[in-house]
């Protein structure tokens, strides 16, 4: 949440939480933002590219994460019985 609000408006916050959380019904949003069908529309498709970028940022830096917690693992195995160094 932190990273959408470094790139959202107050605006685009509230509609975000309008659009996508509370799935608002277009006439609702029509009457209470004064934006018309397609400038919903358009909020709707950009908000729901910011989100699917930021997924694939946390999803590309959780892999990162992970490879290298395997390869530090992976140099700290011990065998069941071997001298411990």
């Amino acid at each position: 949440m932190d990273r959408l609000r470094e790139k959202l408006s107050p605006r685009g916050m509230e509609l975000f939480q309008r659009v996508i959380i509370d799935e608002e019904p277009l006439a609702s949003l029509m009457e209470t933002t004064g934006l018309g069908r397609d400038a919903i529309y358009q909020w709707k498709s950009r908000l729901l590219k910011i989100i699917r970028d930021l997924a694939g940022e946390i999803d590309s830096a959780g892999a990162d994460s992970s490879k290298a917690l395997s390869e530090k693992a992976a140099g700290l195995r011990i065998v069941k019985g071997a001298p411990q160094t």
